[in-house]
């Protein structure tokens, strides 16, 4: 069974249903690269403050400007995007793994994908307001969810602030407790 066609069947199943509203265990292994709602990142994407460089596929957030040859602000090419359908459209179909792209791989090359699509959005959710309003998000939804352990995958020294000089380890410590309380 291919695994789209097997997602949509098990979500609409009644036992998928009654799982939902039961307690769970846990999330484990959680990079906040992957649990961002899509809507919500490309929330981020419209601030005037966050670029993007077709050629490089590569968002960058840089809230005192950019100054970097093939960046253009993400609101810019809402504005101007000719292609087919819209830049968020764009922008989605590079963020999410498309059936049609895993098909034929295998699952090396899929990871490799994984890679790409964390690579593309790594500089705006370690963006330190997107980082916490993202945590935050991930841990309310986990709460609804029932979800009594969550543990994040999160290497420290990769969250930063408006200068593009990183937090401290301290800092970070505070923005989770922030979050948590």
């Amino acid at each position: 069974l291919e695994y789209f066609e097997g997602k949509k069947m098990l979500i609409d199943s009644p036992l998928h249903k009654l799982l939902q509203q039961m307690p769970k265990g846990g999330h484990l292994h959680v990079h906040i690269e992957a649990f961002i709602p899509m809507e919500d990142f490309i929330g981020y994407t419209k601030e005037d403050f966050v670029y993007y460089n077709i050629e490089k596929n590569k968002l960058k957030t840089a809230p005192l400007g950019l100054d970097e040859p093939g960046y253009v602000p993400c609101n810019t090419l809402r504005k101007t995007w000719d292609r087919d359908g819209t830049f968020d459209d764009y922008l989605l179909s590079k963020l999410i793994l498309q059936p049609e792209l895993l098909a034929t791989r295998e699952s090396k090359k899929i990871w490799k994908m994984f890679q790409e699509i964390f690579d593309l959005n790594a500089d705006v959710v370690h963006y330190h307001k997107f980082y916490r309003a993202g945590l935050l998000a991930y841990y309310k939804q986990a709460v609804e969810e029932g979800i009594s352990i969550v543990e994040v995958r999160h290497v420290s020294g990769n969250i930063f602030k408006d200068d593009l000089t990183f937090l401290t380890y301290q800092e970070e410590f505070e923005l989770y407790q922030s979050v948590i309380n």
